[in-house]
C-alpha cells in the first residue's frame, strides 16, 4: 500500500456545525488507492475525535475529494501527469446531517456497531438514518455506475472498491440490528434495499 499524506480542511467547525474535507489526490498519480484505507485513515485519526469532541450536532458535512482523469488525458500511459480541469473533481460524500437527516457512507458500517451507535446519539433529531454506498459526485463520473470499474481497471487501482450492504452477508444484518436497537425507535432507518430493511 502507498502511503499518501492527505490535505485536511476545516471549513467550519464548532460544537454543533461542522464542514470538513479530505483531499486524497489523484488517482492516477497515485498508486493502487484504495478507497477503504483512505476512509479508515481520515475517520480514524481526524473525523472520529472532532465527533466526540462536539456536543449536540446540527449540521454536518464531510466529504472525500479525488481529482480523476478522462483517458483522453491519460493517454501516455509512461507519464504519470495531466492537466487537471474542472470536470476532472470529484467528492464521495461519507457523513452528512441536515433536515433531520442523517446520511452515512455504508462503508462506515465497517467499524463495530458500538461506534456507529454512539456517532448516531451525537446528531441531534434524526428522524431518518440514510445509509447507502459510497457514489462520485461533481466531475464527469457523477453517479455513473460504472466509475469502481473505471477507477480499478482503467486507472490501475484494483483495490479501490466500495461496498453495499446486503442481506446476502449475515454479518451486516447482525451489525444493523444492533444499531437498530440502540438508537430511538422513532428514527427511520431507510437503507434503498426493501429485502435487507425487512431483515432488520
Amino acid at each position: 500500500m502507498s502511503e499518501f499524506n492527505y490535505k485536511f480542511e476545516k471549513k467550519k467547525l464548532d460544537q454543533s456545525t461542522a464542514i470538513l474535507e479530505h483531499h486524497f489526490g489523484d488517482l492516477w498519480i497515485r498508486d493502487d488507492v484504495c478507497f477503504q484505507d483512505d476512509l479508515d485513515k481520515a475517520f480514524d485519526n481526524d473525523i472520529e475525535p472532532i465527533i466526540k469532541n462536539m456536543s449536540e450536532i446540527k449540521s454536518f458535512d464531510w466529504k472525500l475529494f479525488y481529482t480523476i482523469p478522462y483517458m483522453e488525458q491519460i493517454k501516455n500511459k509512461s507519464e504519470k501527469k495531466y492537466k487537471v480541469e474542472e470536470d476532472n473533481r470529484h467528492y464521495i460524500k461519507i457523513i452528512s446531517f441536515e433536515n433531520n437527516t442523517l446520511y452515512l457512507c455504508s462503508e462506515l458500517i465497517s467499524n463495530p456497531p458500538e461506534l456507529i451507535i454512539n456517532l448516531i446519539k451525537k446528531f441531534k433529531n434524526v428522524k431518518t438514518l440514510y445509509i447507502d454506498i459510497a457514489h462520485t459526485s461533481a466531475g464527469f463520473l457523477q453517479d455513473d455506475d460504472t466509475n469502481d470499474d473505471y477507477i480499478c481497471q482503467s486507472l490501475d487501482n484494483p483495490r479501490w472498491w466500495v461496498s453495499m450492504l446486503t442481506e446476502e452477508d449475515p454479518s451486516d444484518i447482525e451489525d444493523l440490528k444492533k444499531i437498530k436497537a440502540a438508537i430511538d425507535p422513532k428514527i427511520k432507518i431507510d437503507l434503498k434495499d426493501p429485502e435487507l430493511e425487512s431483515k432488520i
